[in-house]
């Protein structure tokens, strides 16, 4: 039987800090598991490279018995994860953003010209204060 969740020297450096060093991990499938630990010790950047949001530098990864992030699309596809912050909305485009909002915004509202965001391309993490 497959572990639910695998990794072998999982490591992710940003600069020259290693955010995770060394991450070994057997979670059996049918197991509840969390990561507990004080600030800056890698808990949020492991689960990003967990969930193919972040590569690692090194190291790999299984879940559910598939090798990620190859299989990332696969993999979510049957994993579930509620994450205490969003690891979406800095990923989207403007576009992608703004396509989001006017799902659930009022008709007289989305052809508000002091609305539009641009360029669109740009990542909304780096429109700050504009979106």
């Amino acid at each position: 039987m497959h572990a639910a969740i695998r990794t072998q020297e999982l490591r992710k450096v940003y600069g020259t800090k290693a955010a995770v060093d060394g991450l070994d991990l057997d979670v059996p499938k049918g197991s509840f598991f969390g990561f507990l630990g004080p600030n800056g010790a890698g808990k949020t950047t492991a689960i990003r490279m967990l969930m193919g949001v972040a590569p690692p530098t090194s190291g790999s990864i299984e879940l559910l018995g598939m090798p990620t992030p190859a299989n990332s699309l696969l993999v979510k596809a049957k994993i579930g994860l509620v994450p205490d912050e969003s690891l979406l909305f800095d990923h989207l485009t403007g576009l992608e953003a703004e396509l989001a909002k006017e799902i659930n915004r009022p008709s007289d509202v989305i052809d508000d010209d002091s609305y539009v965001v641009h360029p669109f391309e740009r990542h909304v993490s780096n429109l700050q204060g504009v979106v």
